[in-house]
């Protein structure tokens, strides 16, 4: 039975359907929840509406009053959509995918974007709804988590960014370029269910970080397997802290499909696990001279016992 927050929500996710068995699970699963606070409340977050969405104030002296360019800002909106449609493109493995984000009109008396990704049902008539929705909001949640490492100057950016497939890295260098060009900050929130409510800001210096390691040349990435302890987690930032038995520890950028499971693994205070990475080394343009090395994990398990 699913007893747990975790085994539950994974329980309604999967019976989303609207065929018999599917119904008959979601009615058990409320049946359950019933009798539990905790149960309750997931349930309620479950079923809302919205998968993921995420919210910014522009702000800046790219900003008057409440008005700002309508070409920047058009720009900026199909940038944000092309980025999250293209990484949603490389989570699937698909050759084509289709721009399921959706902005919603924004607040009045302010300069405010709102993207949202629709519910399940939406997208159902020419995608296959749960599938596709799941990689639509993990990569509006990737996004953000890549705004808030920019801002922040992660140790883990250089390598996020790299990972991403190259039409979505382009999207997101048109994203930066257009936010120090307009002169414009932001602050903002993601919203999700069953995720903690992720705050984020990004500064022109912010942007200018994720401009430079949206368009970084001079690297090399090279996977990495690690033996370890997870000895701390982020959910702004989507990255945790990993203790190598045998080099320095590092933060690794988390992708929104491995966070659920490296949050339960951090859980665990001394537990090994071995863990796949790819590691992004930069180098002095023109030069073998390393600069930096990155992190993003590709998979991750606990360490077989031995005997």
């Amino acid at each position: 039975m699913a007893d747990t927050l975790e085994s539950f929500r994974a329980s309604w996710e999967s019976a989303q359907g609207e065929d018999f068995a599917s119904r008959m699970a979601r009615r058990s699963l409320e049946a359950l929840a019933a009798q539990r606070d905790d149960l309750e409340a997931a349930l309620l977050d479950l079923k809302k509406p919205i998968q993921e969405s995420l919210d910014l104030h522009l702000r800046g002296a790219g900003v008057k009053g409440h008005a700002t360019d309508t070409a920047s800002l058009g720009y900026f909106m199909v940038q944000v959509s092309e980025a999250v449609k293209q990484i949603a493109k490389g989570m699937s493995g698909r050759s084509r995918w289709s721009h399921n984000l959706v902005s919603v009109a924004p607040s009045p008396g302010s300069v405010r974007l709102h993207f949202e990704v629709p519910p399940m049902k939406a997208l159902q008539a020419d995608l296959r709804g749960t599938e596709v929705a799941s990689f639509d909001a993990q990569a509006l949640r990737a996004m953000a988590n890549l705004l808030v490492q920019a801002e922040s100057a992660a140790e883990s950016l250089d390598a996020a960014a790299q990972s991403l497939p190259v039409p979505a890295r382009t999207a997101v260098r048109h994203i930066a370029k257009t936010i120090v060009d307009s002169h414009w900050k932001f602050d903002g929130r993601l919203e999700a269910r069953g995720r903690p409510t992720v705050e984020l800001s990004l500064s022109e210096a912010g942007a200018q970080r994720l401009f430079r390691a949206a368009t970084e040349t001079d690297s090399d990435v090279v996977p990495v397997t690690l033996i370890g302890e997870c000895d701390g987690w982020t959910w702004s930032t989507g990255t945790m802290r990993f203790l190598a038995e045998r080099q320095k520890p590092f933060s690794a950028s988390v992708p929104p499909n491995l966070q659920q499971e490296v949050a339960q693994l951090v859980s665990v205070p001394g537990n090994k696990v071995v863990a796949n990475f790819l590691a992004t080394h930069l180098s002095a343009a023109g030069t073998n001279r390393r600069l930096r090395t990155s992190y993003v994990l590709v998979s991750i398990k606990n360490e077989p016992m031995t005997n």
